[in-house]
């Protein structure tokens, strides 16, 4: 979800850019370059708005944060029910509840048995009870509620739901009043006089597109992507003026301008809530007129332009069209045919200057276009992924990569040392596993998954640097240390242990 919504806003921020771009080009350059120019770096705007080409913005692609490595396992151990406390695995009951003697306060030695000097304590972990619930004042409701707000506004969801709300609006809102226009506009239509669809189909023009009246338009439009239809306004030509149109016109449909219309409306909808995006939707539309103006005065001499000029002035429509059409109009409203009625008027053929002027603004273009695009930058561990590991493992080297899962079967203490690795499954048969009748007990290794750390009272077992180990006991199972101040098992760098089927302790002393 998060990758859809950067996505998203690195193609609205990449495109923005380049429209920025074609907006400096023609402030600068203005007629320097062809209107044809214009309209199809109007189109490269929209290209870059909807394909995540490789370029140099990144996509914002979501950094996963690294697990913690798992300290020492913790439980929860009480003296009495009422007094719960955390103490790691191996922790015993105090001195004092235990019997020990005052010169060893802090010992973790269990009370002595005078039944067997060799019994075992293990941990036990009571349930703790339920919290109760407290009535929330008006400031922890006040709290709680800017802490809702507060968490849909950093939701992801919440964003993309907006945004897919507001895509819906704009397009129902667009498609609808196109098709209540359609349908008014439908309603008007009647067929044109055979002089008129004479030399509509001598100007070019295929069979399926249609040739219709209409008193419902003031200007001649093209449109319908399926069904296409070209509608004259109701009121007398000349032979010159239909002819302009249709060329006109036909020009329109040959380049396939209601395509690329259907297409600027479809990306519009796509980044409604970007501005830039509208603007180059309304220049597209602009240069889309006066391109296919300049394609017409190409062959045509000065009379043949002015005569195409006088034509635009006689059908400017002084009512603007629906924002909802997409179509072609011939003559725009007045107050938008003055650009179109200087080019027409200062036409000139392009020089070999023009010509390469026009190849160093392509280029630049479309060398903006691939590098604005959204870049696949690679993740990286965040800051506070690292800071929240435990304090042992920072000091720790990472863990090694692990190997292919495998099991293992044990039944000595040696067997069970020498099977601890990453991605393994230890199988503990039943017995006693004494760690002090290890063979390299108390010996500090460099290397390996485990070592033997100097506790207060004699060597600590320490598992580190690895992931995937479960240690499983089969039967009745014993895991021992002798040192009172030592855990049991203590786990540093590590993640994905599991313990089950084991009874853990110390070994009490005789007469303790």
């Amino acid at each position: 979800m998060n990758g859809a919504l950067s996505l998203l806003l690195s193609l609205s921020l990449g495109g923005s850019l380049l429209a920025l771009l074609v907006l400096g080009l023609r402030l600068l350059l203005g007629r320097r370059l062809p209107s044809a120019f214009y309209y199809f770096a109007w189109l490269l705007v929209l290209l870059r708005l909807v394909l995540p080409l490789p370029g140099f913005i990144g996509s914002g692609a979501e950094t996963e944060a690294v697990p913690s490595p798992v300290p020492s396992s913790q439980y929860s151990y009480s003296d009495s029910a009422s007094t719960p406390r955390n103490v790691r695995v191996g922790d015993l009951p105090s001195a004092e509840s235990a019997g020990v003697p005052a010169e060893y306060p802090d010992a973790g030695s269990i009370a002595a048995s005078d039944q067997s000097s060799e019994a075992l304590q293990p941990v036990t972990v009571p349930e703790t009870e339920r919290p109760r619930t407290l009535v929330p004042s008006l400031a922890a409701a006040r709290e709680a509620l800017f802490g809702f707000f507060g968490g849909l506004v950093k939701s992801p969801g919440f964003w993309l739901g907006l945004w897919a709300a507001g895509m819906l609006l704009n397009l129902a809102w667009q498609l609808g009043g196109y098709l209540r226009f359609s349908l008014i506009l439908g309603r008007s239509l009647y067929p044109a006089t055979a002089s008129e669809l004479r030399q509509f189909r001598e100007s070019g023009a295929p069979r399926r597109l249609r040739l219709r009246r209409s008193p419902a338009i003031g200007s001649p439009i093209l449109m319908g992507p399926l069904r296409p239809v070209l509608v004259l306004p109701e009121r007398e030509y000349t032979r010159e003026m239909l002819g302009n149109i249709f060329l006109h016109e036909l020009t329109h449909y040959r380049r396939g301008d209601l395509i690329l219309k259907w297409f600027a409306l479809m990306v519009t909808a796509l980044h409604w809530f970007n501005p830039i995006v509208h603007i180059a939707r309304r220049e597209l539309d602009r240069a889309c007129e006066m391109s296919c103006d300049e394609r017409r005065l190409r062959r045509k001499d000065s009379s043949g332009r002015r005569t195409y000029g006088e034509t635009l002035l006689s059908l400017a429509d002084s009512s603007s069209l629906s924002r909802h059409l997409v179509a072609t109009s011939f003559a725009t409203e007045k107050r938008n045919l003055r650009e179109r009625l200087e080019q027409i008027m200062k036409y000139k053929p392009m020089s070999r200057a023009g010509l390469a002027l026009l190849l160093t603004a392509t280029l630049l273009l479309c060398g903006c276009a691939g590098a604005l695009g959204p870049g696949g930058q690679e993740s990286e561990t965040p800051a506070d992924a690292v800071e929240s590991a435990a304090p042992e493992a920072a000091a720790s080297p990472s863990p090694v990569p692990t190997p292919e899962p495998r099991s293992v079967t044990v039944s000595t203490v040696d067997e069970l040392l020498s099977a601890i690795a990453p991605n393994t499954t230890v199988t503990l048969k039943e017995g006693v596993y004494d760690l002090s009748q290890a063979s390299d007990y108390g010996v500090a290794h460099e290397e390996g998954y485990y070592s033997w750390v100097d506790s207060f009272d004699g060597p600590e077992l320490v598992i580190s640097r690895l992931s995937g180990l479960s240690l499983v006991g089969e039967g009745d199972v014993t895991i021992s240390a002798v040192p009172r101040y030592a855990d049991v098992l203590s786990f540093s760098s590590c993640t994905e242990i599991c313990l089950a089927g084991l009874t853990l302790g110390h070994t009490e002393e005789l007469g303790q």
